[in-house]
């Protein structure tokens, strides 16, 4: 037979700034998913009407205690970008651009144009450029959140999605003993709005070192966020999903004497998303493998029938990723939910 969900292996919670958090805490949450109906002109039958489904919609709401600071479960973050109305910011795509070249002439010209985003998220296009011949190397590194997601080492762009709010650091280093003098660059451009909030070159910088570096809050909102609602039991059957949400409605409570109280209403919008990637882990040395962050978004751990947001993710050495628990679930069987990117 098998185990019945308990109240604490259901969660609803949310993405702020590249972390997951409970939206309510230690009270209550629902989702509610309700289904649109067309009417069908009659038929035959006079008596009884006939339908056809539209579309679903769905909404969440709840309740919870007001935090101002918080490690794991989610503090006043969760309404503050509403009172402030940051949640309606547009999103923004930044270009960082790391190359090395011989002479100050052959570098790429400086971007001055702005260019239209219209992204469910905000967005890094990053690209690094080596010199080959004669041989420049170059290594470009990003952080979100104080997380490295980004070694890029060779020539090549990709992008990289983020969230408003985010702390983004890019950096540069090199490894490999360049050929000839030469010139080492690194900018960032806002391009959507046309800002340029870092240019720096640097002629024949020290092997090994840091050779630019620069720190910035990525902006953008729209209003949308990422959702999740995740369920488990005592033997670590698991569901997760994905949606998309809206702040709606947000109400504070609070009376002399008593705890201030909050409660909220979320509008969804899109599609509920199912999250299939997860991996099964015992607890050793208070500590589990993890993914690499810049490809897998670890979204929940749980075991034994409730979710555990109490773990840091740390990254030892290059290519080694591990989920710090605490040993006092040394020998503890759990599961780890990720979305991938």
């Amino acid at each position: 037979m098998a185990d019945i969900l308990k109240t604490e292996g259901l969660v609803i919670a949310y993405n702020y700034n590249g972390n997951i958090y409970p939206l309510a805490c230690s009270k209550n949450s629902t989702i509610s998913i309700t289904s649109e109906f067309m009417e069908l002109a009659p038929k035959s039958n006079n008596v009884f009407r006939e339908y056809i489904q539209n579309r679903k919609t769905f909404t969440i709401s709840g309740s919870g205690l007001v935090k101002l600071s918080q490690t794991y479960l989610h503090p006043i973050d969760f309404f503050d970008t509403f009172i402030r109305g940051l949640d309606v910011q547009p999103n923004k795509q930044y270009i960082i651009r790391a190359e090395t070249k011989q002479n100050l002439v052959d570098l790429t010209p400086i971007p001055t144009n702005v260019v239209p985003y219209f992204g469910n998220t905000s967005q890094i296009i990053y690209t690094n450029s080596e010199l080959v011949s004669p041989f420049l190397d170059s290594d470009l590194y990003i952080d979100v959140n104080g997380v490295n997601v980004v070694i890029k080492a060779d020539s090549g762009t990709a992008t990289l999605d983020i969230n408003g709010g985010n702390t983004i650091t890019a950096y540069t280093k090199f490894f490999t003993a360049w050929a000839a003098s030469g010139y080492y660059r690194l900018y960032i451009y806002n391009q959507t709005d046309g800002v340029m909030l870092y240019n720096s070159t640097v002629f024949n910088p020290t092997i090994g070192t840091t050779v630019h570096t620069h720190t910035f809050t990525a902006e953008g909102g729209f209003g949308k966020f990422s959702t999740y609602l995740d369920l488990i039991d005592t033997s670590n059957n698991y569901a997760a999903y994905e949606m998309q949400c809206f702040i709606n409605e947000l109400t504070l409570e609070s009376a002399f004497g008593a705890n201030p109280s909050y409660s909220f209403t979320l509008q969804g919008t899109g599609p509920i998303t199912k999250l299939t990637e997860s991996d099964t882990h015992t607890v050793a040395s208070g500590k589990i493998t993890g993914r690499n962050p810049a490809t897998y978004k670890l979204v929940a751990i749980g075991y034994g029938g409730k979710w555990y947001y109490n773990y840091v993710v740390t990254s030892p050495s290059a290519g080694v990723y591990e989920i710090i628990m605490g040993t006092v679930l040394n020998g503890t069987s759990v599961k780890a939910i990720y979305k991938t990117l």
